[in-house]
């Protein structure tokens, strides 16, 4: 498993979890900021979801949060937009927020529709690097899926705001819902996932986003 330390030319995703009465309010919220957004390093958000649209997968996942995803072409823009937007620096905002700002791994947008977030509490890094994540890393491969965050967010990424604190960070992306279903509930996957809780614990969950604007990739 290798973590991705963030550069100035890497690319970095803001991750929001907001109350799911919210949503409304941060969908028009995020549309509003779109031209503050574009201004750092062509910034997008790649999508949305509500709460009825995220599934948790393994331990804890809040189950009154939505989530949303915005994309930087670099690191250090991502950061200087977190203290660009007005409503961000609202203690109150949509209620309150989580919000936190991961460097990417080489691939910089999500595109793909399906989401899995995994949070992992890491209790042999060397075990899960040697035992899990070559064979973790040729199944996504197997399903055309793509890993756009792997990181330590304590060491390499940033809370910005809210009650979560992740450990290690993984973000998968899928192209469908069958074929995360197909990957996921295997009988490969399931091996897998008895390696990976033999080193470590995780929180994860996956959503279906949806986008706010016509993407053009």
């Amino acid at each position: 498993m290798e973590e991705h330390i963030h550069g100035p030319d890497c690319g970095a995703i803001v991750i929001m979890r907001f109350p799911a009465d919210q949503y409304q309010r941060c969908k028009n919220g995020l549309i509003k900021n779109l031209p503050i957004h574009s201004n750092y390093s062509d910034g997008e958000v790649e999508g949305i979801a509500n709460y009825d649209q995220i599934t948790k997968l393994e331990g804890y996942w809040p189950a009154d949060k939505g989530l949303a995803f915005l994309a930087f072409e670099s690191y250090p823009a991502a950061d200087r937009w977190t203290y660009s937007v007005p409503d961000i620096k609202q203690p109150d905002w949509l209620g309150g927020i989580d919000m936190i700002l991961v460097p990417c791994c080489e691939h910089t947008k999500i595109r793909h529709s399906v989401v899995q977030i995994l949070d992992l509490d890491i209790r042999d890094y060397e075990s899960l690097s040697q035992a899990y994540s070559p064979e973790a890393s040729e199944l996504l491969k197997q399903h055309d899926a793509r890993q756009v965050v792997s990181v330590d967010v304590l060491k390499s990424g940033k809370k910005v705001k809210g009650q979560w604190d992740p450990g290690y960070l993984i973000v998968n992306t899928w192209e469908s819902e069958d074929c995360f279903n197909q990957a996921y509930y295997g009988e490969k996957n399931q091996s897998l996932i008895q390696k990976r809780l033999a080193s470590a614990l995780s929180n994860s969950c996956v959503c279906v986003i949806e986008p706010l604007i016509q993407r053009h990739y």
